[in-house]
């Protein structure tokens, strides 16, 4: 029996055992997927490092201007230096932010079209007990890089806006709001955007407001994924620290050794986690489509006939509607307390 032979709705704890057993019986292919995605990954962002500017900061600079302050006030800083180090804290937070941007829509256009891409195709496969080919979905991938390309950059670019927006808005007090959104769109859009890109038979526009729907629909389940696999690859990250440390110990292994085995090790376990993630969103989306009637061509590519008759779909329903408020407010103050407890943790860690 597969996973389309279903006639029941699965839960998310079906989705999660589907999602097991696809993976451990395909694990290899999953692996070498998640490679072929995380390798370019890397090797552009080492680009980056190596072409942007850096940020500095002046320590000296910072240890003047903080003097006065513990000594009587901020009233008796001297201005031109308080103009100084203001012009230091500006150009190093407008790199931090390029850097940023950068990064985001690397990881979203590289990630989504080739991991998420193929690695839906790959799962649609293994839903009718297909042989699960590799070859198969970076052809996939090929044939419907255009969608892809456009939905994952368009994703990405909206991501950014919403990200600097919020962070300038933080001279106002206002701008957690705006990262709260940021949060609500990432979770309702980009994990199920691949899926909805590349198995269904429509253009940009129309994949990505299925993946819009379909997110919205499960957005509560696909917070607590998206939590779950960060939480996993940072467990495995810090085995993976603890595991180099001991070796360090015993081998007296140089720095610069030990920064390449810790960057292959954040490779091997960012390969390991990558994959679940992109098969639990495939089966995720593809449970969840009967119920997000967003595509004016319902055919699903790969898991349907071919030639088959489209079926009659409702309307395209609105992007937002008041219904969906309640969420919007619930998973932004959950996403703004786990932020609040991974910076406390974070500095804890910093001033221990």
């Amino acid at each position: 029996m597969t996973l389309m032979s279903l006639t029941r709705t699965l839960t998310p704890r079906d989705l999660a055992r589907w999602t097991a057993r696809l993976y451990l019986q395909h694990w290899p292919r999953w692996m070498a997927l998640a490679l072929i995605a995380l390798i370019p990954l890397l090797a552009v962002n080492q680009v980056f490092e190596a072409v942007l500017p850096q940020p500095a900061f002046d320590e000296t600079l910072l240890q003047q201007f903080m003097a006065p302050l513990e000594r009587g006030g901020p009233f008796d800083i001297d201005p031109v230096l308080q103009e100084q180090v203001m012009a230091m804290l500006l150009n190093n937070s407008l790199l931090l932010i390029t850097q940023m941007v950068l990064m985001l829509l690397s990881q979203v256009i590289i990630v989504g079209v080739v991991a998420g891409g193929a690695g839906a195709i790959m799962a649609s496969a293994a839903f009718h007990g297909r042989p699960v080919s590799l070859r198969e979905g970076l052809r996939g991938v090929a044939g419907r890089a255009g969608p892809l390309l456009g939905g994952n950059l368009a994703a990405g670019l909206l991501l950014s806006a919403l990200l600097v927006g919020s962070l300038m808005l933080m001279l106002l007090c206002v701008g957690v709001i705006g990262l709260s959104l940021a949060v609500y769109v990432y979770l309702a859009l980009v994990p199920l955007l691949p899926a909805a890109l590349v198995l269904e038979r429509g253009t940009t526009g129309q994949g990505m407001r299925g993946a819009w729907h379909a997110g919205k629909i499960n957005i509560w389940v696909l917070l607590f994924t998206v939590a779950s696999l960060f939480a996993a690859r940072a467990i495995l990250s810090m085995l993976l620290s603890l595991l180099l440390s001991a070796l360090a110990g015993f081998t007296g292994a140089s720095a610069g050794l030990l920064t390449a085995a810790s960057l292959l090790g954040g490779l091997i376990v960012e390969a390991l986690v990558m994959p679940i993630g992109v098969i639990f969103f495939t089966l995720l989306y593809v449970n969840t489509r009967p119920a997000a009637p967003a595509l004016s061509d319902p055919g699903l590519a790969g898991l349907e006939p071919e030639g088959a008759p489209a079926a009659a779909r409702p309307a395209n329903p609105p992007l937002f509607t008041a219904a969906d408020l309640p969420n919007v407010i619930g998973v932004s103050l959950t996403a703004l307390g786990m932020l609040l407890v991974l910076y406390m943790i974070f500095t804890a860690q910093l001033f221990r």
